[in-house]
C-alpha cells in the first residue's frame, strides 16, 4: 500500500542487522538476474562482493552460518 506506516514485524530483530536483509535480497535478485543473462559471468564480481559484505556483516554480529554438508560424508 502507499502512504502507510512501516512497523517492525519481528519485535526482537536487531536494528543493526536490518541492512543484512537488504543485502541477502540483493544477492538473491542478482543471482536470479544472472540466471536469465546470456553472459552470467558479468554478474559474478557483483555477487561475490555482495556475499562478502553479507558474510562480514554476519561475523560482526557474531552469527555463525552452518556449512553445507558435502556429499559422501
Amino acid at each position: 500500500t502507499t502512504g502507510g506506516r512501516v512497523e517492525k514485524v519481528i519485535a526482537n530483530f536487531p536494528d543493526e542487522a536490518e541492512y543484512l536483509v537488504v543485502l541477502k535480497a540483493a544477492i538473491i535478485a542478482t543471482e536470479y538476474q544472472a540466471s536469465a543473462e546470456e553472459d552470467p559471468e558479468l554478474y559474478l564480481p557483483i555477487i561475490q562482493n555482495l556475499k562478502q559484505d553479507y558474510m562480514q556483516g554476519l561475523q560482526i554480529l557474531g552469527v555463525q552460518m552452518a556449512q553445507p554438508k558435502q556429499a559422501g560424508r
